[in-house]
């Protein structure tokens, strides 16, 4: 008896050889590698004296448990946030950016390297709950803000021996985050602070994926889709 994953391999290789008949025995079939690897580096202080708003209009105050107003915070957050995001979306300073994460980590064909600079969220309730002066002032007045890098690196590739592990990776990044500081710096004089042993960057995830692929006469890739057989039945 032919189990259920015995006879899904003959109808592919049937079909395969049904698309190489009616293609032409020129295709070639390929296999097409594509692995992700994300990592964070977090995190960062940035000083609130350098950003370009008025951080004094923010003040936080606390409920009777000690409780930090949550509207505020969030008003914070979204001010900062918006600071960030128009860094790395903006047409001049994005191309910049882009420009020099893409020096710094030496990119190459077929691979790609993604930044973004997020709020840390969590880190900031928490000193901001627990008071931490360095952070907040006996006035509620916010004077560092957390901040985190987050790295996004895929490749694709026919050669599935050229693709980096983690640790390659990870070491061609190490001059990445050194240049966007000093990118942010020079552009926006906004200070990256790193934190005692919180900056370091860390695996976070691993994504492989592989697809059949063949190339047409021309040498593009194509992705491959076998036709699903018609139906020989006579119409009545």
């Amino acid at each position: 008896m032919i189990n259920k994953y015995a006879l899904g391999t003959i109808v592919g290789t049937a079909l395969l050889g049904l698309t190489k008949k009616h293609a032409g025995s020129s295709i070639r079939l390929k296999n097409l590698h594509q692995v992700d690897y994300t990592y964070y580096q977090g995190f960062f202080y940035i000083d609130t004296n350098e950003l370009p708003f008025d951080m004094s209009n923010y003040t936080i105050t606390f409920d009777e448990n000690g409780i930090a107003n949550e509207e505020v915070v969030y008003e914070i957050h979204d001010a900062i946030y918006r600071f960030l995001s128009d860094i790395q979306h903006n047409n001049d300073s994005g191309t910049a950016l882009n420009h020099v994460i893409n020096e710094a980590f030496g990119i190459r064909e077929g691979e790609h390297i993604s930044v973004s600079i997020n709020t840390e969220e969590d880190a900031n309730w928490e000193y901001i709950s627990s008071r931490t002066p360095y952070f907040i002032d006996e006035n509620g007045r916010i004077k560092h803000w957390a901040v985190e890098l987050n790295f996004t690196y895929t490749i694709e590739t026919l050669d599935e021996k050229i693709i980096p592990n983690s640790e390659e990776v990870e070491y061609r990044l190490e001059d990445v985050f050194e240049e966007i500081i000093s990118f942010i710096s020079s552009r926006f004089g906004i200070t990256l602070i790193q934190g005692m042993n919180e900056a370091q960057l860390v695996f976070n995830s691993q994504y492989n994926d592989t697809t059949i692929v063949f190339q047409n006469k021309e040498g593009a890739l194509l992705y491959y889709k076998p036709k699903s057989p018609k139906s020989k039945l006579r119409k009545r």
